[in-house]
């Protein structure tokens, strides 16, 4: 019983330490600056940094291409060679995109992701989730689509 009560204890705490991690940036203002979006991801490996591929606002029911740039948080350096997936939800609605976007690496840390779809106006939680070496972190960001 004892034993029990310790690994439900324990398990508690690593939920509470896991969604403590998972920071949602500010609403973001898609007109502000050259990287439009940026945030580090949940355990603070990578800094995460996109905007769209023209630096135009993120239209409404229209596909549109990002670029992002995924850095080392611990020296600043280039992650080379990793899978970056841009995922998208509606909270609000109970639906997420229409589409599966396509991420290309183009080196110096930099990867265009095409194929992306925000369908409706309103706000949608994206995510650009970094895979490298078998280990995956996710940047969360929070979106207002007029």
């Amino acid at each position: 019983m004892a034993r029990t009560l310790l690994g439900l204890a324990v398990l508690v705490f690593a939920l509470g330490a896991l969604v403590a991690g998972c920071r949602t940036s500010d609403v973001d203002d898609a007109n502000t600056e050259s990287w439009t979006h940026a945030t580090n991801t949940m355990f603070g490996t990578y800094a995460v940094q996109w905007r769209t591929l023209d630096g135009a606002p993120i239209p409404n029911n229209e596909p549109f291409q990002l670029i992002a740039t995924v850095q080392r948080v611990a020296d600043g350096s280039d992650v080379l060679g990793a899978q970056v997936v841009f995922q998208g939800d509606m909270p609000g609605h109970g639906h997420g995109m229409l589409r599966e976007p396509r991420s290309t690496e183009l080196g110096d840390g930099l990867y265009r992701i095409d194929g992306v779809l925000l369908h409706m106006a309103g706000r949608w939680i994206v995510h650009i989730d970094v895979i490298e070496a078998g280990r995956a972190e996710r940047s969360t960001f929070t979106l207002d689509v007029d």
